[in-house]
C-alpha cells in the first residue's frame, strides 16, 4: 500500500487532488515569512578594506534578501571582481546555506555573454562565498523605475535574456526567480542574468533541491510555483519568468501587484494578468502577444522553450510575422467562465429569477420571503468566513509578528458582529464575537490564546471586560458549552481583580473556589482542552497569590499540582502547541515556587526544561514569535538565577541570539531592541568584572550598548532597562575604570531621562516603584563616586517614598527590596560624613532587614562592622562581619566573578583585623581568614588581574602570615 503524501515542512497529509509538496498552511507561511526576516542576525558593515582568503574586500556595492556583494581584488591574479557573502554570516540557517551553495554551483558551470560569470566559490574560515565578474551598472528595476522602456529596446533585451535562459536550461539549470532586480545592465546596455539563489539543478532529485517551498517573488511567480507543485516546475517556469520580466519592461510594473504577498499570490493563483496594452496603449500588438504567450497559466500553452521566445522576438525585430497567436474568442470566453463560474451562474440565476418572477408575479410575497432567506444565508456564510479567519489566518499572522494586520482584521471582525442584524444573533455568532474580542485582548496583552483576557493591560482592559460579558451570554444560551463556562470562570477572576482596589488583597478564598468549580467542570467534561487551560491559569494566579502573601510551601504544592495536570494533558496530546506553551509557563511557576523554598537547583532544572520545550518548538518553526519569546525569556531567567560567572556568560550567549532574532522579526516592538542592547551591555559589564578584557575595551562596549538603549524612546519600552544600565555603567566607570568624569556623565544622562508613568505617558507624579528605582539607580553612581552629601539627599528621598507607599500598601514594598537599601544608603552616607551616631541606627536596621529576608547586604554589613570596630564595639563588629563574610563565601563557592573574589578576600581581611589576637581561638580564626584571603588572591585566574592596591593587600596578608602583627587597621 502506497504511503499517503505528506507536507515536506510540517508532515501533515496532503490532498492528492491538490498536488504539490506543501499543505495550504505552510504554503501561506512561506509568504508570510520572507527569507529576509527568517534569520536571527544581520551582517553589520565591515571595516574595509579587509583580507578574505585570496581576496581583499574593498567596498560594499549591494545587498539583497540573502547576500551582500563587495567590490574586491583577487590577490593572486591581481584583478577586480565581485565577491558575494551571506548577509547573515555565521548565523545562517541550513536553508540559507543550501540556497547559497546551490546558487554558486548552478551558476559556476554557465558561460554566456548574458549571464554573470562565476570564477570561484568555496569557504573561508567556515563562511561560504563566491567570486564573479564585476559588472558596473544598474539593474533593470532601477532602469525602469516604474516607467516602460521603448518597445524595441525591451524586445532586444528579452531576446538576449531568452538566449541566456536557454543556455542555462541546456546545462540542466533553472533560474526560477527571473525578475528585473536580478538582471544587471552593463555599460554597453547589455543585460546579464544574476542571482541564481533559487536555481534548481534539473538532474538532481527533487528532495535534494529546494522544491519543498513556494520559492520566488510573488509578482513574477508562475502559478505552478505558487501552488508548490514541484513536479510541474521546469523550463516552462522560466519561460513564464521571462514573460513576467517582459511585462515589467513593457508596462513599468509587475504582472501581479497587490498590497501584500498573500494577496499577490492569490491573484497569481486565481486570475490572468491584465493585457499590457491596457497599461501602455502604444505597444505593438505582436509584443503583447509574445508577452501573454509566456504568461499562460497552463505550462503547456506557453512557448515550449526559452529559445522559441527568442526566435519570435527575432521575427518581430526583423519585421516578419511572429508564430504566436492571440487566444481565440471562444478560448477567452471559456477561461472567463472558468474563472468567474460563480458570477456566471449567478447571472444565469438572475435571468431565471426574473423570468420566473414575471410568470409568478402574483406570488410576490413568497418571493420576498425566499429572497430574505437567501440574504440571511449569505450573512451566515459571511459569518463562517469571519470565524475561519479568526481561527486560521490570525494565528499565522501572529506567528510572523504581523501585529498591526491582526489588530486591523480583528477589529473588522468585531465591527462585523456588532453590526449583525438582531434576527441573526445566535449562539454561534455570539461565540465568534467573543473569540474576536478575545483575540484583540490576546494581541494587546501579548499572551497565548487561552491566557489572553487574564493578561490585563491599559490597551486591552475594556476589550477584555467586554469579552467576559459576551462569554457570559454564550454560557447562558448554551449551558453545556465547556469553553464558554470555563471562560466565564476566568471572567470572575478578572472582575474580582479589577474591583479589588489593590494588589495587596489576599484572594485565596476566591481562587480556591474557582479551582474547585473548574474541577467539577472537568468531571463533567473530562479531558476538555478549554477547561484544562482555565485550570492552569487559575493555578498560576493561585501560586502567585501564595508567594505574594508569604506562603512558599503552599505555592510549591500548588505548582506541583499544576505540573501534574499538564503532564497528564501532554501525555494525551504530546505535540499540541498550546499545551506545550502552557507547560512551559507551569514549569516557570514551579521553578519560582521552589526558589521560595530554597530548592535552588530544582528550580533551575525546571527552567531548563521550559527552555527545552521552547527549543523543541523552534525546531519545528524557527520563525514563530511565541516560541522565540518563550526561549528568550527562559534563557534570561537562567541568566539571573544561575550562580556562577561562567554559567551566566554561557546563558547570555544563548539568550542574545534569540533576542536579536526577535528584534529582526518584530522590529515594531521596541522591547526586543532594548533587551538585546541590555544583554550586550550586561555581557560587557560582566566580562569587565571578570577582568577578562581590558577595562577601556569593556567601557567602549558598554557605551555602544547604552547608545542602542537610548535610541528607543523610554515611553515605548521599559525605562528600568536604561536606568539600570546607566547605573551599572556609572558604578563600573568609577570603581573599575577609575574614571570619575565618565561616571559623572552617566549620572547626568540618568538624571536627564524622564520619569515615565506606567501607562507610557510623561508624568510629574510617577508611580512610587518607578520613582524609587530612578532614585536608587542614581544612588549607585553617587556612592561609587563617594559623594556622600548627595547620597544622603537621595537616600532620604528614597526613604520618604518607601514610608509613604508602605502606609498605603505594605505588601507592594517588601522591606528587603525597598526599605533596607534606602536605610543602608542613608546610614553609609552619614557614616562617611563622620556623623556616626546618626548613621549607625540606619545601617543597623538595614543589615537586620537584609539578614531576616536573606537579601544580599554584605557591603552594608562590612561598612557597619568597620564603624562598630572604630567605636570599640568589638564583639558586635565581629558578629556583623562574620555574617558579611559568610555572604561573600557563598558567592565565591558558586563560582562568581574575579572582582567578587577580591571583595571576599578584602572582607576576610577586615574580619581578621576585628578579631582579638590575644585569644588563642580568635588568633587561629584570624590565621584561617588570612589564609583564605591569600588563597583567593593567589588564584591563577585572579592574581594576574590584581590592581596595585589589591597587590598591596596581598603583600600585607603575606607579611601578616609570616608573623607581622596586625597593627595597621583598615585594608588598602
Amino acid at each position: 500500500m502506497t504511503e499517503p503524501a505528506k507536507c515536506l515542512t510540517c508532515g501533515s497529509p496532503l490532498d492528492e487532488k491538490q498536488g504539490g509538496t506543501l499543505c495550504p498552511a505552510c504554503m501561506m507561511r512561506s509568504f508570510l515569512k520572507p527569507e529576509a526576516a527568517a534569520e536571527s542576525v544581520r551582517r553589520e558593515a565591515l571595516d574595509l578594506p579587509r583580507r578574505f582568503g585570496d581576496y581583499e574586500l574593498l567596498e560594499e556595492i549591494g545587498r539583497g534578501g540573502m547576500g551582500v556583494v563587495f567590490r574586491a581584488r583577487q590577490l593572486t591574479l591581481d584583478r577586480t571582481v565581485a565577491v558575494k557573502l551571506l548577509l547573515t554570516g555565521g548565523y545562517s540557517s541550513e536553508l540559507t546555506l543550501h540556497r547559497f551553495r546551490t546558487e554558486a554551483e548552478a551558476a559556476a558551470g554557465l558561460r554566456h555573454p548574458n549571464i554573470v560569470a562565476i570564477h570561484d566559490f568555496g569557504e573561508v574560515e567556515g563562511e561560504p562565498y563566491y567570486a564573479m565578474d564585476l559588472v558596473e551598472g544598474r539593474n533593470l528595476a532601477t532602469l525602469c523605475d516604474w516607467r516602460p522602456l521603448a518597445p524595441r529596446r525591451a524586445a532586444e533585451m528579452l531576446r538576449q535574456l531568452a538566449e541566456a535562459a536557454h543556455h542555462a536550461h541546456q546545462r540542466g539549470v533553472l533560474h526560477r526567480d527571473l525578475k528585473p532586480s536580478n538582471v544587471i545592465i552593463d555599460e554597453s546596455d547589455r543585460p546579464l542574468i544574476a542571482d541564481f539563489g533559487l536555481a534548481k539543478l534539473l538532474d538532481v532529485p527533487a528532495g535534494v533541491t529546494l522544491t519543498s517551498q513556494a520559492l520566488g517573488s510573488p509578482g513574477y511567480m508562475a502559478p505552478e510555483q505558487a501552488r508548490g507543485r514541484a513536479a510541474e516546475i521546469g523550463p516552462a517556469t522560466d519561460v513564464y519568468g521571462l514573460g513576467a520580466l517582459f511585462f515589467h519592461l513593457l508596462t513599468g510594473r509587475a504582472p501581479y501587484n497587490a498590497a501584500t504577498p498573500v494577496q499577490t499570490m492569490k491573484l497569481v493563483l486565481e486570475s490572468d494578468p491584465p493585457a499590457p496594452r491596457l497599461l501602455n496603449p502604444a505597444l505593438p500588438p505582436e509584443l503583447e502577444t509574445i508577452c501573454l504567450k509566456c504568461l499562460e497559466r497552463e505550462p503547456g500553452r506557453r512557448y515550449a522553450a526559452a529559445s522559441e521566445v527568442g526566435d519570435d522576438v527575432d521575427r518581430y525585430l526583423a519585421g516578419r510575422p511572429i508564430r504566436a497567436r492571440p487566444p481565440s474568442v471562444a478560448y477567452r470566453f471559456r477561461k472567463y467562465a472558468q474563472r468567474h463560474w460563480i458570477g456566471m451562474a449567478a447571472a444565469a440565476g438572475i435571468v431565471l429569477a426574473l423570468t420566473v418572477g414575471l410568470i409568478l408575479a402574483l406570488a410576490g410575497y413568497r418571493s420576498a420571503v425566499e429572497q430574505q432567506r437567501e440574504a440571511d444565508a449569505a450573512r451566515g456564510r459571511s459569518q463562517e468566513v469571519v470565524s475561519s479567519i479568526l481561527e486560521d489566518l490570525h494565528p499565522q499572522l501572529l506567528e510572523t509578528g504581523r501585529r498591526e494586520a491582526v489588530i486591523t482584521s480583528a477589529k473588522a471582525a468585531v465591527d462585523y458582529f456588532e453590526k449583525l442584524p438582531a434576527r441573526l444573533h445566535d449562539v454561534e455568532s455570539m461565540r465568534a464575537h467573543a473569540k474576536a474580542l478575545t483575540l484583540l485582548a490576546n494581541v494587546y496583552g501579548n499572551a497565548p490564546r487561552y491566557w489572553a483576557i487574564t493578561n490585563i493591560t491599559p490597551e486591552n482592559r475594556e476589550i477584555s471586560l467586554k469579552a467576559v460579558e459576551l462569554w457570559r451570554e454564550v454560557a447562558r444560551a448554551a449551558p453545556d458549552d465547556p469553553e464558554a463556562m470555563a471562560m466565564v470562570l476566568l471572567g470572575e477572576w478578572i472582575l474580582a481583580r479589577e474591583n479589588s482596589g489593590g494588589q495587596g488583597i489576599d484572594h485565596s478564598e476566591l481562587l480556591q473556589s474557582l479551582r474547585d468549580r473548574l474541577e467539577d467542570l472537568e468531571h463533567r467534561f473530562p479531558g476538555n482542552r478549554s477547561v484544562w487551560m482555565a485550570q492552569s491559569i487559575i493555578l498560576h494566579f493561585q501560586i502567585a497569590n501564595h508567594k505574594r502573601h508569604g506562603r512558599p510551601e503552599q505555592a510549591a504544592a500548588t505548582a506541583r499540582e499544576a505540573h501534574r495536570l499538564s503532564e497528564l494533558q501532554l501525555a494525551k496530546n504530546p505535540d499540541d502547541i498550546e499545551l506545550l506553551l502552557t507547560q512551559a509557563v507551569v514549569l516557570g511557576n514551579l521553578a519560582t515556587a521552589y526558589w521560595g523554598t530554597e530548592r535552588h537547583e530544582t528550580g533551575l532544572r525546571h527552567v531548563e526544561d521550559a527552555l527545552a520545550i521552547a527549543e523543541r518548538l523552534l525546531a519545528s518553526d524557527p520563525y514563530d514569535l511565541r516560541f522565540l519569546t518563550l526561549a528568550a525569556n527562559r534563557a534570561m531567567t537562567l541568566i539571573t538565577r544561575v550562580t556562577s560567572a561562567k554559567q551566566r556568560l554561557e546563558w547570555l550567549k544563548v539568550a542574545i541570539p534569540y533576542v536579536h532574532r526577535l528584534w529582526n522579526l518584530d522590529p515594531s516592538d521596541p522591547k526586543w531592541r532594548q533587551t538585546n542592547a541590555f544583554l550586550n551591555f550586561t555581557e560587557a559589564h560582566w566580562m569587565g568584572l571578570d577582568r577578562r578584557v581590558e577595562v577601556e575595551q569593556t567601557m567602549t562596549a558598554i557605551h555602544e550598548a547604552l547608545d542602542h538603549l537610548a535610541s528607543v524612546p523610554t515611553s515605548d519600552g521599559d525605562p528600568g532597562l536604561l536606568w539600570h544600565a546607566l547605573a551599572l555603567a556609572g558604578e563600573f566607570a568609577a570603581t573599575q575604570a577609575g574614571d570619575a568624569q565618565r561616571a559623572g556623565d552617566y549620572l547626568e544622562q540618568l538624571r536627564r531621562e524622564p520619569v515615565i508613568h506606567a501607562d507610557g505617558g510623561g508624568s510629574t507624579n510617577p508611580p512610587p516603584t518607578l520613582r524609587f528605582s530612578w532614585l536608587h539607580n542614581q544612588s549607585v553612581i553617587v556612592q561609587a563616586l563617594e559623594d556622600w552629601v548627595e547620597l544622603e539627599r537621595l537616600a532620604r528621598e528614597m526613604l520618604a517614598q518607601v514610608n509613604e507607599r508602605m502606609l498605603e500598601d505594605e505588601a507592594e514594598f517588601p522591606p528587603s527590596d525597598f526599605r533596607a537599601p534606602a536605610e543602608a544608603a542613608l546610614g553609609s552616607a552619614l557614616l562617611m560624613q563622620g556623623r556616626t551616631n546618626e548613621g549607625l541606627p540606619f545601617l543597623k536596621h538595614a543589615v537586620k532587614r537584609f539578614r531576616e529576608s536573606g537579601g544580599s547586604g554584605a557591603k552594608a554589613a562590612e561598612r557597619l562592622g568597620i564603624a562598630l570596630q572604630e567605636i570599640g564595639s568589638q564583639k558586635e563588629a565581629v558578629e556583623v562581619l562574620e555574617w558579611a563574610h559568610s555572604q561573600r563565601v557563598q558567592k565565591v563557592e558558586r563560582g562568581t566573578f574575579v572582582a567578587v573574589q577580591i571583595d571576599a578576600a578584602r572582607g576576610a581581611w577586615w574580619l581578621a583585623q576585628a578579631l582579638d589576637a590575644s585569644d588563642p581561638e580568635q588568633e587561629a580564626r584570624q590565621r584561617e581568614l588570612m589564609e583564605y584571603a591569600l588563597e583567593l588572591l593567589s588564584d591563577p585566574e585572579v592574581e594576574p588581574r590584581l590592581k596595585p592596591d589589591e597587590q598591596q593587600l596581598r603583600a600585607q596578608i603575606v607579611k601578616a602570615l609570616d608573623g607581622v602583627s596586625l597593627t595597621q587597621k583598615g585594608g588598602p
